[in-house]
């Protein structure tokens, strides 16, 4: 990979025919945001930093005025997407497309994958109305984590917690048991935040909790399930807390670790 200055040195050799023209400077500026974004897609995820909340207008879809990155490519600005009754009735996902210059808010019967960044899914009827619109965003771009450890025997109670520094959207959390235990159920882990002294849990239904059966394999790791999408977006001050509702007989050495972005 070649930084801007090095792809186009030679336009930078002011001599008697070797002016610079307006395609060079064009060539050099492209070289440079080029460059940009593959620095910036090296270190930081597909997010939004501000705004891009989604809302239903009669049969549009608005997206309000949004920073945000996704494949180092900075998008800002507002936008909507207009459904009609050439549209099939489905559930659809609106999101920002990195490769696509042009025209990059659009829409698909699938989730967003990759680089692509998510912001809401929403159903169509196929003929004039929509309905059951779904916050999709992804905050923050960039990466950070807190991991959370018991050494020797787990029981249910809490076990670690962390006061966030920054703004914090979590984005997963899983688990490991060295010894997974001999009997009376799974391990189930839960992950609480908020407010310190009345954190709950974030997530969206007891069943999302972590759970590592007693007779899984050492050392398995476990993932949670889904996140609530308004207790997963934390904020600076609040803390982070990780809690064993109920341990597995004999289960040890335990680790947690919850990832997401800062924003």
């Amino acid at each position: 990979m070649a930084i801007a200055y090095d792809q186009y040195a030679g336009i930078f050799n002011e001599a008697a025919g070797n002016e610079v023209g307006v395609a060079d400077h064009r060539n050099n500026a492209l070289g440079i945001q080029a460059e940009l974004e593959e620095r910036m897609d090296a270190w930081a995820v597909s997010g939004v930093i501000s705004g891009g909340a989604c809302t239903i207008d009669g049969v549009n879809v608005a997206v309000a005025t949004i920073d945000a990155y996704a494949a180092g490519k900075r998008y800002n600005g507002a936008d909507s997407y207009a459904f009609s009754g050439d549209d099939a009735a489905d559930t659809y996902y609106l999101y920002m497309d990195p490769t696509d210059d042009t025209t990059p808010l659009t829409r698909g019967t699938s989730a967003a994958s990759g680089d692509e960044l998510p912001l809401c899914s929403v159903a169509w009827n196929g003929t004039d109305a929509l309905s059951a619109l779904v916050d999709l965003r992804a905050w923050g771009i960039l990466r950070a984590q807190y991991s959370f450890q018991v050494i020797g025997a787990v029981s249910a109670d809490v076990i670690g917690l962390e006061i966030l520094a920054s703004n914090f959207w979590v984005e997963g959390a899983s688990a490991s048991l060295e010894n997974c235990g001999s009997g009376a159920g799974p391990t189930l882990i839960d992950v609480h935040g908020g407010d310190g002294g009345s954190e709950a849990t974030i997530l969206t239904a007891a069943g999302d909790r972590i759970s590592i059966a007693h007779d899984a394999t050492d050392g398995v790791v476990a993932v949670a399930g889904d996140f609530d999408a308004t207790g997963r977006k934390l904020t600076a001050g609040q803390k982070l807390l990780i809690e064993v509702d109920a341990a597995s007989t004999a289960a040890a050495d335990l680790c947690v670790i919850v990832y997401g972005r800062l924003y």
